[in-house]
């Protein structure tokens, strides 16, 4: 039988799955990938047909509106007050997790709002993309008609 050591450690202790994998830090450089791939479709750095690009397009979008979702319930949730006693200490501690959850800029309900603005920077890089490779396809197709003529 195999013997496993410890597990690997994926962030400092105590912090979850959600901060190791998808903190304020990870989505900045997301987002400043999907700026990265925004500005290259503008230049025309790589164009893809509406056909090809559908299929990938399509999971962002979805992965975004679920993301929407998480962020709204989080978002509701922090709106209700926890009942943790009517005494000075409890309401601190409700003010905390209410802030924690949804009020500060690493809480889980803005990080997943941040995220959300990624996954639709990169369908808007892949939708002028898409324009790109149109226009390309138009040009292309006018100059033969012109040279036919």
């Amino acid at each position: 039988m195999p013997i496993f050591g410890e597990p690997a450690k994926t962030g400092a202790q105590g912090e979850g799955v959600f901060a190791a994998l998808l903190n304020t830090k990870n989505v900045n450089e997301m987002a400043s990938e999907a700026r990265a791939m925004l500005d290259s479709a503008n230049s025309g750095g790589f164009r893809v047909s509406g056909d090809a690009a559908e299929p990938i397009r399509k999971v962002p979008r979805e992965i975004a509106e679920d993301v929407e979702k998480m962020s709204a319930r989080l978002r509701r949730l922090a709106q209700k007050e926890p009942a943790l006693g009517d005494h000075p200490y409890g309401k601190q501690i409700a003010e905390f997790q209410r802030r924690a959850t949804a009020v500060e800029s690493d809480s889980p309900a803005q990080v997943l709002e941040e995220l959300r603005g990624v996954l639709l920077g990169a369908d808007k890089a892949l939708e002028v993309a898409v324009n790109k490779y149109r226009e390309a396809e138009e040009s292309a197709a006018s100059s033969i008609k012109v040279e036919q003529v």
